[in-house]
């Protein structure tokens, strides 16, 4: 569903740029939705990070409407930026994610009201200053910091606050994850977390997150002049839902390529046994007629091993690791997706050797 509403409202983007007003809060949208639900298939299956190039002074913005209903009439919220800040490489939903449990922790500490100061800026360590933090990387960070008023932790709650399932609220009030969350997190993402805090001074949780370089690859993917075009490739299009089966195709011809679209794997073996040229074959992981996407990857790969195969799916890229999925050389591309990374991911493919692609 997702993948719909995405998809054509980023293809009504292209066709009318009067409808930009309109269709990018379509898209931001569903983009959140997609993110909430990769959000939730990561608690069961360990969902892979997607660093992105983030400003992290827009992203707070973005949030403020929703902190502010979400935190109550009783607590001001105060946010600044540091002019000139640096962008930060890091998944943007997991910084949502961490914003808002920062928030509640900083909500549960303030009962009476009080204010929750967000700040962003440039920070850079060297080796001094994290003489007394063996954890802490060297190098140049943007920092997000959630500042409350509240009742502040004592030594004892601050030295366990980052442990799984450790919780200062009443059962049922929390599940003691937020913060060994926003901990996970910052580690994976080659950063780090600390938190400052008095009892009755109130508390300080400061995320640490990489700088992205100047001029990274998302930068450059992420200009509309240099999405990648097709040059008449014929490209098969396997998919058993309509609606994503002609979004797909009408992606692919405003893209350049030539298509063929077909509901299952029985027809996709008909169209390649006539003998019909197709350069790459693009299809939905999850088939009809009890033919998964592998299956049907390692049969066209016997009798057409030329032939690159992209799969799209909204199983996240670990659970398909550890299926097998990707063992075999497939690429995943995962739903809902926008033109631009459709179209990065087939030039990629096309242009690779089979033993390259990954």
């Amino acid at each position: 569903l997702l993948a719909v509403i995405q998809g054509n409202a980023d293809l009504l983007s292209e066709i009318d740029g009067e409808a930009e007003s309109f269709t990018r809060p379509i898209i931001r949208a569903a983009e959140r939705g997609s993110e909430l639900t990769h959000r939730l298939l990561a608690f069961s299956r360990r969902q892979s990070l997607v660093a992105q190039t983030v400003n992290l002074g827009d992203l707070v913005s973005g949030m403020s409407e929703l902190l502010t209903r979400t935190l109550g009439e009783t607590i001001e919220i105060e946010i600044s930026v540091d002019p000139g800040l640096n962008n930060a490489r890091a998944d943007p939903g997991q910084v949502e994610n961490a914003l808002l449990n920062l928030a509640l922790n900083a909500r549960h500490a303030m009962p009476g009201g009080g204010t929750l100061t967000i700040a962003c800026s440039n920070v850079v360590f060297e080796g001094s200053d994290v003489a007394d933090d063996p954890e802490m990387p060297i190098g140049d960070f943007v920092s997000l910091s959630v500042t409350d008023t509240g009742m502040g932790m004592s030594e004892d709650v601050r030295a366990h606050a980052f442990e799984p399932f450790f919780t200062t609220k009443e059962v049922g009030e929390g599940s003691g994850l937020g913060l060994s969350m926003v901990y996970g997190f910052a580690k994976q993402s080659g950063g780090q977390v600390t938190i400052y805090s008095e009892e009755g001074m109130g508390t300080t949780v400061s995320l640490y997150l990489p700088c992205a370089p100047p001029s990274s690859e998302w930068d450059r993917l992420t200009r509309p002049e240099d999405v990648p075009r097709g040059h008449g490739e014929q490209i098969l299009v396997i998919e058993d839902d309509p609606a994503v089966r002609a979004l797909a195709v009408q992606m692919l011809v405003r893209l350049g390529y030539a298509v063929i679209d077909v509901s299952e794997a029985a027809e996709a073996r008909k169209v390649l046994a006539d003998g019909v040229r197709v350069d790459l074959i693009l299809s939905d992981v999850v088939l009809p007629g009890g033919m998964r996407g592998p299956e049907l990857a390692e049969e066209i790969r016997r009798s057409h091993p030329d032939i690159k195969i992209i799969f799209m799916s909204g199983y996240p890229t670990d659970a398909a690791e550890r299926n097998g999925f990707l063992d075999i050389g497939n690429v995943l591309l995962s739903k809902p997706f926008r033109m631009r990374r459709l179209a990065t991911a087939i030039r990629k493919v096309l242009e690779s050797s089979p033993t390259t692609v990954s």
